[in-house]
Formats: C-alpha cells, structure tokens, sequence
C-alpha cells in the first residue's frame, strides 16, 4: 500500500511541475507579444514623425500633416 501512496506522491509533484513549466511558458509568450506590440508602436512613432518632419521641410506646416499621413500609412503597411 505504500508503494502506492508513493506513485500518487511523484504522479501528482509531476503534474504540478508541468503546469508550473506551462504557466512560466505562458508568461514568457506574453512578455514577448508585449515587447512586439511596444516596437511596432514605436516604430509607427518614428515613421509618422520622419514623414512630419520632411513634409514640413518642403511643405510648412501643411506638408507637416500630410508628410505625417503619409508616414502613418506606410508604417502600417512596412
């Protein structure tokens, strides 16, 4: 009988190992999406902030709002 108490104790310590591992996996996967997420919203800043900043070179402030548009857009597309 003892013997079986103690398969039930290593079966049960392995299960709860494997759901930690699971959970710490997880936990990793999110980390990453969120630090995918942050770089493309940074690089969507950066693209409509360049697009700003050379059609206001050559447009003023109008070529600003249309450079920045332009900027925008391509960031979602690249």
């Amino acid at each position: 009988m003892a013997g079986l108490l103690g398969v039930e104790e290593q079966t049960r310590n392995r299960a709860i190992g494997g759901l930690e591992k699971v959970a710490a996996m997880e936990e990793e996967r999110n980390r990453a999406n969120r630090a995918i997420k942050t770089a493309e919203t940074n690089q969507n800043l950066g693209m409509t902030a360049s697009g700003a900043g050379l059609g206001f070179a050559i447009g003023g402030p109008i070529g600003a709002g249309v450079g920045a548009t332009a900027g925008f857009l391509l960031s979602k597309i690249f």
